[in-house]
């Protein structure tokens, strides 16, 4: 029984301040508990016979406790998941995935796995999520921590790198997907498919651009709602091999994304479709054998991101609403992901699109591409997540963002709420839209899975009581009977299905009184009264940069709201200011500026790309340094920095290394000089340079001004001209009877085993 109600406690470990991660992380924390006690933990709940078995594990990091509350799940994948690897197809029980919760914060959830003694996963509290990875994924040597922790809203996006959908690829795009051959016959799907049996398959596709958190439950209906996209994903040996091919590894990483996208789509009604969700049927690992197999199409170093996503689009992906294949390449102008545009139309692509005959040969459309690399860099986990959910996007129907209307980002006066996840460019990633849909791409969407999802989509039936996370419909949720210890609240009984077992997640009767709460709503409810802790007599929230702590109020079981420390004041070592209890702001906003991106430098002036820079309102053409601000001249003096390696003491405020400058259109360098990024490569710049009109210009007033120097050029070329021609024409055979005859090139023969004096040289023509 004890082994069935496992409860695994992992003590607090050692946290250690860090900053910059990579180039794409701008602040993290390092983790440092006892992996070897988690390991033997979780090996004990792996074996529980309760499927239900809880992990507990406590840390600190930025600046606020982490109590998880993990279960085993994994809600993401299909319950007859294939794995096909190099020793074949199997059905695979990822048994080392969990979902779950931080204690006594109902609004919270997790996801994420635990190998070799380490969780990796996301968590989502306070707004904002928090990814948890193993160290040797960021660092080359080894460290003293395992594993590093940071914000999503710390992730800067790549300045010039996302979506490979530019105007020449929808040329192309839109050339293959007209191309489709018309079948006479209907056909229908085939048996094994994951559609319904005898469902006829129509052909719908993409059409133009007309616009001018998952809930995981048990479906209590009679007839589950199809409203789920079943998947087909495939790891690249380029992929596999940067997790050191371990497969569960790599399942994990597919599991996390698959979460983080299921999150964002959940949020919307799309056409008559509420919570669309995605479920993982097959996945497919490519290993190092695989990358000399000549079966393999992706066993080739160098594919460009149009080839790549043709090579998967070969295969044959009926039985698979969407198939994307995952990736470790550099693609050119720093693309990260790439996919078919799905309509309601009479264009081939998207959704639910089957495999049939084009120009090109038979090929499915239902496809997409993602890599995790960014000009040398990796990228992280959040970017790759808002990557995948922007080619989902195209998938679903929607085109990049237009009209002007849905990108608000573009524009001074809605520039701070951000561009939405179908920007055509990279967006910085912290803005209140980067992580929504545009109602442009919302309308697009619903006309294409009206159209299109009941031919492909699949009911999903997963629970949701006995999860230890509280949903709608539930007052409180403790999990199951041999794992609950809550006194205040019903568990979920194994022996009876969800329709029986009417009381549970339930608040419970104990001595004829009914229960007022439960631990598992909130921090606030006392678990031996199960009625709410007197007003002011529990902290439940600590103090941080910018909220003070919070007590709770006697009224509620959730912790209340914590008092926001004043607006402007530092945060996050003088970088920043709070607003709105959240460390957010800029420092220009201290001095009623807005912070803006100096323009690039013009020749002999110094760069300040890099700096703290700041404008007046929404006029940029008053965007300066901050050490030109004579208000903020004392600031600047306490917290900048001296110039790097500059015998000079004159204080800056900079940028962070890694962070955009110029427009996004590139990065400070930890020198903190701007480097753009050159989106075009060496052929486009080579190109560009030859048909450069300025080159041209250059050249015509030079010889204007130097014709001497151009005539004896000219008389020079014709001399060596003439002289070539002189020299090699005594050996060019010549028909003319009048010419002497030419001159033959010969060369000294080897002496024969019989010829032991100079032979006769060997004529040539």
């Amino acid at each position: 029984m004890l082994l069935r109600c496992l409860l695994l406690a992992v003590s607090i470990p050692a946290v250690i301040y860090a900053e910059r991660l990579g180039r794409f992380i701008k602040h993290y924390d390092t983790l440092s508990y006892d992996s070897n006690e988690l390991h033997l933990k979780h090996e004990r709940a792996r074996r529980s016979t309760s499927a239900e078995s809880s992990v507990h594990l406590d840390f600190t990091a930025h600046g606020r406790d982490f109590k998880l509350r993990l279960i085993r799940g994994a809600p993401h994948l299909s319950p007859n998941l294939i794995v096909e690897t190099t020793d074949g197809a199997r059905f695979h029980e990822p048994d080392y995935l969990y979902v779950g919760q931080l204690e006594g914060e109902p609004n919270t959830k997790c996801h994420g796995s635990i190998l070799k003694g380490l969780f990796s996963g996301t968590i989502y509290a306070d707004g904002d999520t928090y990814h948890v990875e193993p160290a040797h994924r960021h660092f080359d040597k080894p460290t003293e921590f395992h594993s590093v922790i940071y914000k999503g809203s710390d992730v800067e996006h790549p300045p010039d790198g996302g979506c490979g959908l530019t105007s020449k690829t929808m040329k192309w795009m839109k050339k293959v997907q007209e191309s489709a051959v018309e079948e006479d016959s209907r056909e229908y799907v085939k048996k094994g498919s994951t559609r319904q049996s005898g469902q006829t398959a129509h052909d719908y596709s993409p059409r133009e651009n007309i616009y001018a958190d998952p809930k995981h439950r048990r479906t209590r209906r009679q007839t589950p709602l199809k409203n789920t996209c079943n998947l087909y994903l495939q790891a690249d040996h380029t992929y596999s091999a940067f997790f050191n091919h371990e497969d569960s590894e790599v399942i994990a990483q597919f599991n996390n994304f698959v979460a983080a996208v299921n999150a964002i789509y959940g949020a919307y009604k799309l056409g008559t479709y509420n919570d669309v969700g995605f479920l993982v049927d097959r996945i497919r690992i490519n290993g190092t054998s695989e990358k000399a197999d000549p079966t393999n199409p992706f066993r080739f170093e160098n594919i460009g991101v149009e080839k790549f996503l043709d090579l998967n689009s070969l295969q044959n992906h009926d039985e698979y609403c969407l198939a994307y294949v995952f990736a470790n390449r550099d693609f050119n102008d720093g693309v990260l992901g790439l996919a078919w545009v799905g309509s309601s139309g009479s264009t081939s692509g998207g959704i639910c699109e089957r495999y049939k005959q084009f120009s090109s040969g038979y090929q499915s459309l239902n496809t997409g591409i993602v890599t995790i690399k960014n000009y040398g860099s990796q990228v992280p986990t959040k970017v790759t997540e808002i990557t995948f959910a922007h080619e989902i996007g195209h998938n679903f129907g929607s085109p990049h963002d237009y009209p002007d209307a849905c990108r608000p980002g573009d524009f001074s006066n809605t520039r701070s709420q951000g561009n939405y996840i179908m920007y055509a460019s990279a967006t910085s990633g912290d803005k209140p839209n980067n992580k929504k849909f545009s109602d442009c791409s919302i309308a697009n969407m619903s006309n294409v899975v009206n159209a299109k999802a009941s031919r492909c989509f699949v009911s999903s039936d997963r629970p949701v009581c006995g999860n230890h996370i509280l949903n709608e419909n539930e007052e409180c949720d403790c999990g199951y009977d041999d794992q609950c210890t809550d006194r205040c609240c019903n568990a979920r009984q194994s022996a009876k299905s969800a329709s029986e077992d009417v009381n549970a997640c339930k608040l419970a009767t104990n001595g004829g009184v009914k229960a007022v709460c439960s631990k598992s709503q909130g921090p606030c409810c006392n678990e031996a009264t199960c009625n709410y802790h007197a007003a002011n007599s529990k902290t439940c929230k600590p103090e941080t940069d910018c909220s003070e702590e919070s007590e709770c109020d006697g009224m509620s079981a959730s912790c209340p709201e914590p008092s926001h420390k004043v607006d402007l004041s530092s945060c996050n070592n003088f970088k920043q200011v709070c607003k709105s209890g959240e460390c957010s702001g800029s420092v220009c906003e201290v001095f009623g500026l807005t912070e803006c991106y100096c323009p690039p430098p013009a020749e002999g002036e110094t760069d300040e790309g890099c700096h703290l820079c700041c404008q007046n309102g929404d006029d940029v053409n008053t965007c300066m340094s901050s050490t030109k601000i004579p208000a903020m001249a004392n600031f600047t003096a306490m917290h900048g920095e001296v110039i790097p390696g500059s015998d000079s003491t004159e204080k800056i405020l900079y940028q962070v290394p890694g962070a955009p400058c110029n427009e996004l259109k590139g990065y400070c360098d930890v020198f903190y000089k701007c480097r753009n990024v050159d989106s075009n490569g060496p052929l486009s710049r080579l190109r560009d340079a030859i048909l450069n009109p300025q080159l041209y210009k250059d050249i015509a007033e030079w010889l204007k001004t130097n014709w001497w120097a151009a005539v004896l050029i000219g008389l020079a070329v014709i001399l060596f001209m003439a002289l070539f021609i002189k020299v090699c024409s005594v050996h060019t055979p010549s028909s003319n009877p009048k010419l002497p005859k030419h001159r033959q090139l010969t060369l000294p023969r080897r002496p024969s085993s019989r010829q032991r004096g100079g032979g006769r040289p060997i004529e040539m023509a």
